[in-house]
């Protein structure tokens, strides 16, 4: 898997702060639930058929970009937070 994060803000794991453990586990709760999600869009993805009846094609041109819009904006959340959980189990 490739990760390709841009300017995150990460946690610096201190006596004071939550446990390193902790986090760990919420970032990666957190990445296991936007993948679930991920997999859900992924069987919704719009299908020619459900968009057959309109005149042109630009319902479902523009059905396809608005799902490819919200799959990436799912995918980027997902790559922040491994990259979350990697930063503090280090």
């Amino acid at each position: 898997m490739t990760v390709i994060v841009t300017q995150i803000a990460v946690p610096m794991v201190n006596s004071n702060g939550t446990s390193r453990a902790e986090l760990q586990k919420m970032y990666t709760d957190a990445w296991h639930a936007a993948n679930n999600l991920m997999v859900q869009l992924q069987k919704g993805s719009p299908h020619g058929r459900d968009y057959q009846n309109y005149a042109t094609q630009a319902e479902y041109k523009q059905a396809r970009a608005e799902h490819l819009a919200r799959t990436q904006a799912v995918q980027k959340i997902a790559d922040d937070l491994y990259a979350l959980a990697l930063h503090v189990r280090k």
